[in-house]
C-alpha cells in the first residue's frame, strides 16, 4: 500500500491496525493536508456484516462534532471494493503507548479522563454508545488534546443496528459485566470502561485480570479490584471513590451519565491540598508526630484503603479488634498515608499507660503543644486551637478510658468541622456519628491448597513471619523444606500479628518445625522477654487474661460456653446451647453484646448473600483459651450434648426444607453452620459415642451435601457411619444413610458402588413397606442404570417409581420422576416424549415452588428445543435456568446451563460465545471434580474446534475425552454419541487417518489437568 494513490490520497506509511481495519498516514492531494486513512481488510469488505459495521463507525463519528472526538471527512471504496474512511491526522500517540512507559501522574490521569468524559457526554447525548473505550482507542495529540477514535463497535440507541443480546463485542479487559455476558448495554458501559482506563493509568495494571478469557470474565463479574492506594502512594480518597463508582458492577449504582462523572472529576481537579493541586506531594513534609518504626509494615493494603475511604466519608472512625490484632500499627500506617490530605498534620495520642481518665484532655494538649490557660477548661483550649484546622487525631488504646475518650471526641467533633479522629479500642466509643471498623487478622494460607514459594510469599501472615524471623536469626528464609511448617504456624496463629511476631522470635532457639509441633500449647510457648512492652502485652495468655479478668461472672460463663461452637454461631444458637445453669435465656443477648463490645467475640461473616446477617465468632486463639476455661469450670460434656442436639434438630429440619421453596435460604444457612454440623457429628463418635444419632444426622445431611456438591465429604462421613459395628440394624435410618451414600457415589461416577448401596437401601425399605421411600430409591436406581447404559432397566425403575408416586399424589416426587424419565428419553433421542415429560415436570415444580427442579426442567426443555431447531426458545429456557441457578448459588447447575448455552451457541454460529460458555462451565466442573461432566465439556469444546476447522485441537480433545470416559467407565448416551461421531467424522477425513491418530493419541496421553488446561486455551 505504501506509495499507492487511492482516489486523491497518497499512502505514506502504516500507522497501525486492528480487527476492523488498518490505518495509514496519507496525503490529501487536493487540499494539500495530511490525513489518516482507515481501510477495512479486503476479506471483511466482502462480508456484509463487517462492511455494515465499518459504515456504522463512519456514520456514528461523523455525526459528532466535538473537540475530543476524531473528525471523519469522508468514506469511500477502492476500485477493488475495499472500504476506507478518511480522518483528521493527529500528531501524537495513543494512551496505550503513553502509559507503557509507566503509570501517569495523578493530575495528568484526571485531565485525560475529563477530556474522554467530555467526548462521551457528547456521544451519549446523540444516542451513540462507543462500546470499546480503551487506551488504544484514545489518541493524545502533541498539544495534549485527547481524541476518541474507532467507533467500529458503536451502538446507536433505538437503531436497527443495536447489537443483540448474547453477542460479546469489544475488548474484554475493559468490558462491563453486562457487556462481558453479552447482555444488552447502554451508555453506562462506556462509563465502566472509562473507569477501567483511569484505574490503569494510575495503577499501571488492569483492575481485572485472568490467564484465560473465562477467568477474566469471572474476575469482572465477581471480584473487586485491588485498591489503587494499595498499589501507589498519594492517591486522593475522592479519586478512589470516583473510580469505584464508575466501576460499580450494577449499572444502577454506576454514574448514570458521563456528565455526572465529569462533575466529580472537575471538582476534584479544582480541589487543593495545602495549596497544591491533586498531584502528589511529599507526605513527610506535613506536621506530624508519627513514630519511625523499627520494623517494616507488612500487608494490610486492603485495610489501609478501607480506612482512608471511611475517613474521607466520616469524621470518627474507631478500629476495634482482639488484643494483638495490630490495631495500633495499622492506624499509624494508614495515618501516614493520609498526611497529604491533612495540611495541619496528623497527631498520635497514646493512652495505653494512662490510668487517670481525667488526664485524657491534657494528654491530647501535650501532643499538640498546648498549655492550659488560667480559669479555663482545657477542653475549650483544645476546641479553640482545632477550629478551622484540617487535622487528624489518632487516639490509641481507648478501651480502659472509653467514657472520657468518648466525651472529649464528641465535644471536639461538634465544635471543629474540619477535624477527623481515628481511634483504636477493643470496643467502640458509642457516640453519634462513629463508624466502627473491625480489624481482621492477616491473610493466612488455606489448609487444602498447595502453593508455590512465590505464592506463599504473597500471603500477609507468611510475609510477616518471615520478615520477623529473619530479624531473629540471620539467614532465615522461606524454603521448600520449611514452607509447610511456616504455613501451619500462620494458620494456627490465626494471622494475628502479635502472635506471629512472638512466634517468629522463637526461631533463634527453635526450628520452625519444632515451633509448629509445640503450638498445641501455644500460650505457654510464645512468651516475650522484651522489657519495653506493657505488662498485658508480654504473653499471649496475658493478652486474653487481661480482658477476661474484666468480665463479670455471667459474662465469663457465657464466654467459655460459646467456645463449644465451631465456625461461629447465631444468637438463637447461643441462647439454645448456652442458657441455663447460671445464665437466664433472656440475659444471653445482653451478655453477648458486652462480649462483642470487649472484642472477645466478633461479628462473623454474613450468610445468605447479604440477606441474612447476625453471625458471631471468636478468633481461634481466644476460643482455645475459652475452651480451657470451660474445661476448668464446668467440663465439656453437658455443653457438647446441648450443641449436638441443637444441630441434629437443625439438620432434620433442613432435610425437609431443602426440597421446598426455601431451599436456597436453608442451603445458605447450612453453609454457615457447616463446621458446627461437623463438630456435632464428630461428637457422636467421641467419648459419649452414639452411632444411632450419628446415622440420623448423616442421613439428614445427605440432601445438603448433594445440593451443595460436597460429595466426597458427605460420602466419606456416611461410609464411616455405615461401617460401624452397631450400625447394621434394618432401620429406616440405615436405609436413608445408604440411599444418600449411593446417590453421592453416583455423582462421583462410582456407579457400581452406587448401585450396590441403593439396592441395599431398597431391600430395607421394601421390608419396612414405606412406598414413598421405595419410589425414591427406585428413582435413583433408574439414574444409575442409565449411566451404566442399561436403558431398558432404567425405564423400568423410573416407571415403577412414577406409578408409586402418582398414587401417593406427592407433586414434588411426581415431578422428579417425570424429569428423570425425560432425561432418559432425551438420551435416547426421543425428543417429543422428553418434551412432554419435562413440561409436566416443570408445571409441577412451579406449583410446589421447587426452585432447583424448576431450573433443571427449564434447562432440559432448552436442550429439547435446541434439538428441534427452535433456538430462540432454547436460549430463553437456558437463560432462565442460569438466572435461577446463580441466584441459588448452585455451581453444578450453573455449569450445566453454561454448557448448554455453549452447545446452543455452536449451532447458532456464535463461536466466541460458545468458547466462553463452555470454558466457564469446564472451570466450574474442574473445581467440583465432576468427571462425567468434564468429559462432556471436553467433547463440547472438541465439537467447537471441529466447526472452526481447528482440527489438531479437535482431535486432541476428542482423545482426551475418550480416555477420561474409559477411566471412569461411563458410556456416552446415544444422543451424545451421535454428536460425538459427527465431530469425529468431520475431523478424521479432513486431517487424514495418520495425522488424526497421532493427535488423538496425544490427547489420550494427557493427564486430566493437562487436558483441561489445553481445552481452556482458545488457541491451544
Amino acid at each position: 500500500m505504501i506509495g499507492k494513490k487511492i482516489s486523491h490520497y497518497k499512502i505514506l506509511k502504516k500507522l497501525g491496525g486492528g480487527a476492523m481495519g488498518v490505518v495509514y498516514k496519507g496525503k490529501d492531494l487536493k487540499l494539500k493536508r495530511t490525513v489518516a486513512l482507515k481501510f477495512l481488510p479486503p476479506e471483511l469488505s466482502r462480508d456484509p456484516e463487517s462492511k455494515e459495521r465499518f459504515i456504522q463507525e463512519a456514520q456514528a463519528a461523523s455525526s459528532l462534532d466535538h473537540t475530543n472526538i476524531c473528525i471523519i471527512h469522508e468514506i469511500d471504496q477502492t476500485k477493488e471494493g475495499q472500504m476506507f474512511m478518511v480522518l483528521t491526522f493527529y500528531e501524537g500517540e495513543t494512551l496505550k503507548k503513553k502509559f507503557q512507559r509507566g503509570p501517569l501522574k495523578v493530575e495528568k490521569s484526571v485531565d485525560i479522563t475529563i477530556q474522554v468524559a467530555l467526548g462521551l457526554a457528547k456521544s451519549h447525548e446523540k444516542g451513540i454508545v462507543h462500546r470499546d473505550i480503551k487506551p488504544a482507542n484514545l489518541m493524545i495529540t502533541n498539544e495534549g488534546v485527547v481524541k476518541i477514535v474507532d467507533f467500529g463497535l458503536a451502538e446507536l440507541a433505538g437503531d436497527y443496528r443495536r447489537v443483540k443480546a448474547g453477542t460479546v463485542s469489544g475488548t474484554l479487559a475493559y468490558m462491563s459485566p453486562q457487556q462481558a455476558l453479552g447482555e444488552e448495554v447502554d451508555h453506562r458501559t462506556d462509563i465502566w470502561s472509562l473507569g477501567v482506563v483511569l484505574y490503569e493509568m494510575l495503577a499501571g495494571q488492569l483492575p481485572f485480570r485472568g490467564e484465560y478469557d473465562q477467568a477474566m470474565i469471572y474476575s469482572i463479574l465477581n471480584e473487586e479490584p485491588e485498591p489503587i492506594s494499595a498499589l501507589r502512594k498519594g492517591i486522593p480518597m475522592e479519586l478512589e471513590r470516583i473510580i469505584s463508582k464508575a466501576m460499580a458492577k450494577s449499572p444502577e449504582k454506576r454514574y448514570q451519565h458521563a456528565v455526572d462523572m465529569l462533575k466529580d472529576l472537575k471538582a476534584l481537579k479544582g480541589s487543593t491540598v495545602a495549596g497544591a493541586t491533586i498531584s502528589t506531594v511529599e507526605t513527610y513534609s506535613k506536621p506530624n508526630n508519627l513514630p519511625l518504626q523499627l520494623t517494616s509494615f507488612v500487608g494490610r493494603d486492603r485495610q489501609i484503603a478501607d480506612i482512608k475511604r471511611l475517613l474521607g466519608e466520616n469524621r470518627l472512625l474507631t478500629l476495634t479488634g482482639t488484643a494483638g490484632c495490630g490495631k495500633t500499627r495499622l492506624a499509624i500506617e494508614a495515618s501516614r498515608d493520609l498526611l497529604e490530605d491533612c495540611p495541619d498534620g496528623v497527631w498520635l495520642v497514646e493512652l495505653a499507660s494512662l490510668v487517670d481518665p481525667s488526664l485524657v484532655p491534657q494528654t491530647v494538649a501535650i501532643v499538640l503543644g498546648l498549655k492550659e490557660e488560667p480559669n479555663r477548661p482545657l477542653k475549650m483550649t483544645l476546641i479553640d486551637y482545632l477550629k478551622g484546622k484540617k487535622l487528624l487525631l489518632v487516639i490509641d488504646n481507648c478501651e480502659h478510658l472509653v467514657h472520657e475518650c468518648a466525651a472529649l471526641a464528641e465535644a471536639l467533633l461538634r465544635a471543629c468541622s474540619e477535624l477527623r479522629i481515628l481511634a483504636t479500642s477493643r470496643e467502640g466509643l458509642g457516640i453519634i456519628g462513629e463508624v466502627i471498623y473491625h480489624v481482621p487478622p492477616l491473610a493466612i494460607p488455606e489448609s487444602d491448597v498447595r502453593l508455590s514459594l512465590k505464592e506463599l510469599r504473597q500471603i500477609e501472615a507468611v510475609r510477616l513471619f518471615i520478615e520477623r524471623a529473619s530479624s531473629a536469626r540471620a539467614g532465615f528464609g522461606l524454603t521448600d523444606q520449611n514452607s509447610e511448617a511456616i504455613a501451619q504456624i500462620c494458620r494456627r496463629l490465626d494471622g494475628i500479628p502479635l502472635a506471629l511476631e512472638l512466634g517468629a522470635a522463637r526461631v533463634s532457639v527453635l526450628t520452625v518445625e519444632e515451633i509448629a509441633k509445640r503450638l498445641n500449647d501455644r500460650f505457654s510457648l510464645l512468651t516475650d522477654g522484651s522489657k519495653t512492652r506493657l505488662p498485658h502485652h508480654q504473653t499471649l495468655r496475658a493478652l486474653i487474661d487481661w480482658s477476661y479478668d474484666h468480665l463479670t461472672e455471667p459474662e465469663r460463663r457465657l464466654f467459655y460456653r460459646l467456645s463449644v461452637f465451631a465456625g461461629g454461631w447465631t444468637l438463637d444458637a447461643a441462647e439454645a446451647v448456652c442458657a441455663g445453669d447460671g445464665i437466664e435465656e433472656k440475659a444471653v443477648i445482653d451478655l453477648h453484646s458486652r462480649l462483642v463490645e470487649k472484642s472477645l467475640v466478633e461479628m462473623g461473616p454474613e450468610f445468605g448473600g447479604g440477606g441474612v446477617k447476625g453471625r458471631y465468632r471468636m478468633l481461634g486463639m481466644v476460643q482455645e483459651y475459652a475452651r480451657d476455661r470451660l474445661q476448668e469450670k464446668e467440663g465439656t460434656g453437658q455443653i457438647q450434648r446441648r450443641h449436638r442436639d441443637y444441630f441434629l434438630a437443625l439438620a432434620e429440619e433442613s432435610a425437609r426444607q431443602l426440597t421446598g421453596s426455601e431451599q436456597r435460604s436453608w442451603a445458605l444457612r447450612l453453609d454457615a453452620e457447616n463446621e458446627n454440623l461437623r463438630a456435632a457429628l464428630d461428637s457422636c463418635f467421641g467419648k459419649d459415642a452414639n452411632i444411632k444419632l450419628a446415622m440420623q444426622m448423616a442421613g439428614a445431611l445427605g440432601r445438603y451435601w448433594y445440593v451443595r456438591g460436597h460429595w466426597s465429604e458427605g460420602r466419606g462421613l456416611l461410609t464411616e457411619v455405615l461401617g460401624r459395628p452397631d450400625a447394621f440394624g434394618r432401620t429406616e435410618a440405615r436405609a436413608r444413610a445408604l440411599a444418600w451414600a449411593g446417590w453421592l457415589a453416583y455423582w462421583q461416577s462410582d456407579f457400581k458402588q452406587a448401585h450396590s448401596l441403593l439396592e441395599e437401601s431398597l431391600s430395607i425399605r421394601q421390608e419396612l413397606g414405606d412406598s414413598l421411600r421405595i419410589a425414591e430409591t427406585l428413582n435413583n436406581l433408574g439414574a444409575v442404570a442409565m449411566q451404566l447404559g442399561n436403558y431398558d432397566r432404567s425405564r423400568q425403575y423410573h416407571e415403577k417409581s412414577l406409578a408409586i408416586r402418582r398414587k401417593g399424589r406427592d407433586r414434588r416426587s411426581i415431578a422428579v420422576s417425570l424429569h428423570n424419565l425425560g432425561e432418559l428419553y432425551l438420551s435416547l433421542g426421543n425428543y417429543a416424549q422428553a418434551r412432554t415429560a419435562y413440561e409436566e415436570s416443570l408445571a409441577l415444580f412451579r406449583e410446589v415452588e421447587h426452585t432447583m427442579g424448576i431450573a433443571d426442567s427449564l434447562d432440559s426443555l432448552g436442550v429439547v428445543a435446541e434439538h428441534q431447531g427452535d433456538y430462540s426458545t432454547a436460549h430463553e429456557y437456558h437463560q432462565e435456568a442460569l438466572k435461577n441457578r446463580r441466584e441459588r448459588q448452585d455451581p453444578m447447575g450453573i455449569a450445566e446451563s453454561l454448557y448448554n448455552l455453549g452447545e446452543l451457541a455452536i449451532r447458532q454460529g456464535q463461536y466466541n460465545q460458545a468458547h466462553t460458555h463452555h470454558s466457564q462451565s469446564l472451570v466450574i466442573r474442574q473445581k467440583l471434580g465432576d468427571r462425567i461432566d468434564i468429559a462432556d465439556s471436553l467433547e463440547g469444546l472438541a465439537a467447537l474446534a471441529t466447526t472452526q476447522k481447528e482440527l489438531v485441537r479437535a482431535a486432541r480433545l476428542l482423545g482426551a475425552a475418550r480416555s477420561l470416559r474409559e477411566e471412569i467407565n461411563v458410556p456416552t448416551s446415544p444422543a451424545k454419541q451421535k454428536k460425538l461421531e459427527t465431530a469425529i467424522s468431520h475431523t478424521r477425513p479432513a486431517m487424514g487417518e495418520k495425522a488424526f491418530a497421532k493427535e488423538w493419541d496425544k490427547g489420550r496421553a494427557l493427564t486430566l489437568d493437562e487436558a483441561i488446561d489445553y481445552a481452556l486455551k482458545k488457541n491451544g
